[in-house]
């Protein structure tokens, strides 16, 4: 892609911001599974299984923003963000299908700012990466 043209909003941005979810995503999940085994390899309280899918989420918008700042090549703040907010949505709308209940707010907020946050950061990083 050439990073002086990538816009946010074209059909080309879509497919940026797109692979950077997909990338999160998976990311999140492998990260999940791996955690899960260790909470039972090492019969760890549950307490650790919140803070573990946290770090989980953050490890995989990271990665999505990582991606799709390297992929625009320029305004990796921007394709984070949006990276960042559409793997929050995804995300969200799967816990409150598979869970039937809708988390309160300072849940949400919380989730949102880890989401949102490391991947503008993982935007800006790819981005500048050299």
């Amino acid at each position: 892609m050439d990073g002086n043209n990538t816009r946010l909003f074209s059909a080309a941005g879509s497919m940026i911001v797109l692979k950077g979810v997909l990338t999160g995503l998976v990311t999140s999940l492998l990260l999940s599974l791996l955690f899960a085994g260790v909470i039972l390899w090492f019969s760890l309280p549950l307490v650790w299984a919140s803070v573990l899918a946290y770090a989980a989420n953050a490890a995989g918008a990271f990665a999505g923003g990582f991606v799709s700042g390297t992929l625009a090549g320029c305004k990796g703040l921007k394709f984070g963000f949006a990276t960042g907010a559409v793997m929050f949505a995804v995300v969200f709308l799967a816990g409150v299908i598979a869970g039937r209940n809708v988390p309160g707010i300072g849940s949400i907020a919380v989730g949102a700012g880890i989401s949102v946050g490391f991947a503008v950061l993982g935007g800006i990083v790819g981005v500048n990466r050299k």
